[in-house]
């Protein structure tokens, strides 16, 4: 068994919508990468970091217009307890010719609750882009 990692082995769980579907598996691929003290510091830096570059964040934010031609898939869970249907609504905002899918039991980590279903969205819209 690895090392516990708050990250990973605590907070990743609370975001989940079906804590069962973070099966040992997919947690083992979240885990393995932070399996030491030493690997584990990235994932401490990184949201102190995020939030003392506001001023970064909103410098790029500021410039987004210069993504809005490009083509985009949103693929929300809207059962995520970080990013709900406001934060959704700027996206699509910003990309107002983006498809949006949206998974009611769907969580922050969409991609490894609901990749199945994600699959075909992705390939139609990877199909439909030069």
């Amino acid at each position: 068994m690895l090392p516990k990692s708050v990250f990973a082995d605590t907070v990743m769980q609370l975001a989940f919508s079906e804590r069962s579907r973070l099966t040992p598996e997919i947690h083992r691929h979240y885990l393995e990468p932070l399996s030491t003290p030493r690997e584990r510091i990235p994932s401490w830096v990184f949201p102190r970091e995020l939030l003392g570059s506001t001023e970064w964040v909103a410098d790029i934010w500021e410039r987004r217009e210069a993504l809005a031609d490009t083509p985009a898939l949103l693929c929300w869970g809207f059962d995520d307890p970080a990013f709900g249907r406001e934060e959704l609504r700027t996206w699509q905002a910003l990309f107002p010719d983006a498809r949006t899918v949206g998974f009611e039991d769907g969580g922050h980590y969409v991609q490894d609750e609901k990749g199945r279903e994600m699959v075909p969205e992705i390939r139609q819209f990877l199909d439909g882009t030069e």
